[in-house]
């Protein structure tokens, strides 16, 4: 505003030295081109989209059992970019086809013509790239549940159309389906790679004016290795068919294998794992259904929760009370690792806490702690460990992330959870 001012100063001072040295002249009127201030942007209109979802195909690539659909629900929005466009996009709300594969969605924007670039579901797209055209987008590790089907913005899609009644949106992602069956309610269901890559983290989809590449991109933690679907309140299982949990995961992972944490209302947990091989990795837009199996505890799930670097629970068993005796607390508590090579070589950890009053050491008979794997562990325990005692024995990892691992002692019922430090 500051620039339009001067400009116009300047401009009516030169006139007035004009009229003075031309009096006798002929002056035109004068027309300013200085575009007002409050000058109006363009008006938003009203558009609508015509929708359509790729579906989803089971193992054998035939359309889904039972003549199941992936379809639109009421509240889904898409979030729609045109080339120039504003790189936020418009979103458009369904409004019509709930409970179908095509759908209308309505909304207010300045968008021109096209082609036009989609992304479902809306709220998941920080940002679209104009040179080169591209979308980046955020997998989230939290899913929701739905019967029989993905739970709300679970299936992330995209798509491209020169018009608005032909918006064909595209699978990103593939799915596993687990079916259980028994009496219990599961409220939550953690699934984990067993190898190095990401199921979270940022999405991007480029090419779009060519051929489209997709990649994810992140740190690879514990945080970036799972995802999870937790249910709003515990779902029912029952006996006769059982019940289907879908979770979307991104194409090409599980190569290595994947563990799963299935959470009852109960307080317990049941690990299921799948080794690597080509019959579990995730192919986009396909569903890898697993055999169902009927639901039975194992472990108490405030240890498999546990977020601390070093923990102590006597009682993990499913049918026990468990409890927590002794862990480890940053800035406070204290700890000291040493490792050797070598096959199998091995692991001499202690933590330990003088506040508290506690010391706990563990010598482990080997350096690779793979999932499943059972090396002998002696544990010293010295002061105020509670229910844990000194001995040794065999222990089995029954959960391992990039940072730690969960050891269960079968004999006593006790866990432990050990950094890793290499």
């Amino acid at each position: 505003m500051g620039g339009g001012i001067m400009k116009k100063t300047l401009f009516l001072g030169f006139v007035a030295l004009m009229l003075g040295l031309l009096s006798t002249a002929c002056i035109e009127p004068i027309v300013s081109d200085i575009a007002e201030d409050n000058e109006k942007p363009a008006a938003k209109k009203t558009m609508v989209f015509r929708a359509t979802l790729e579906q989803l195909d089971v193992d054998t690539k035939t359309s889904l059992e039972n003549g199941k659909t992936v379809v639109w629900n009421e509240g889904d929005e898409i979030r729609v970019f045109t080339a120039g466009g504003d790189p936020s996009g418009s979103v458009f709300r369904l409004t019509s086809g709930a409970g179908t594969a095509s759908g209308s969605f309505e909304g207010l924007a300045t968008i021109g013509e096209g082609p036009y670039y989609a992304f479902y579901p809306s709220d998941l797209v920080p940002s679209f790239s104009q040179s080169p055209l591209a979308f980046e987008a955020r997998i989230l590790p939290y899913q929701l549940f739905a019967t029989n089907s993905f739970g709300a913005g679970a299936n992330v899609s995209w798509a491209m159309s020169d018009n608005v009644d032909d918006l064909r949106f595209h699978n990103v992602l593939g799915a596993v389906k687990f079916t259980l069956k028994g009496d219990a309610g599961i409220r939550m269901i953690n699934l984990y790679t067993r190898g190095n890559e990401l199921l979270n983290g940022t999405l991007r989809i480029a090419g779009l004016d060519g051929t489209p590449t997709v990649s994810l991109t992140g740190e690879v933690n514990e945080g970036s290795q799972f995802v999870q679907i937790a249910m709003s309140q515990a779902v029912q299982l029952n006996s006769d068919e059982g019940v289907a949990f879908y979770l979307s995961v991104p194409a090409g992972t599980l190569a290595d294998g994947f563990f799963v944490e299935f959470i009852d209302s109960d307080g317990g947990a049941m690990i299921k794992s799948a080794k690597g091989g080509s019959a579990n990795i995730i192919e986009r837009s396909v569903i890898r259904s697993m055999p169902a199996f009927t639901y039975a505890p194992q472990y108490r799930s405030a240890f498999l929760a546990e977020s601390e670097d070093f923990a102590a629970y006597a009682g993990v068993n499913a049918v026990g009370a468990g409890s927590k005796e002794c862990t480890y607390t940053e800035g406070v508590s204290q700890y000291a690792y040493r490792n050797t090579d070598g096959d199998p070589g091995s692991r001499d950890i202690r933590f330990q806490d003088w506040d508290a009053g506690y010391a706990l050491s563990f010598q482990i008979s080997q350096r690779d702690l793979p999932l499943n794997s059972t090396p002998t562990v002696s544990v010293t325990a010295l002061g105020a460990t509670g229910a844990i005692a000194s001995g040794s024995g065999t222990m089995k990892v029954i959960k391992k992330t990039p940072e730690r691992v969960w050891l269960y002692d079968q004999e006593t019922q006790n866990g432990y959870v050990i950094k890793l430090e290499d």
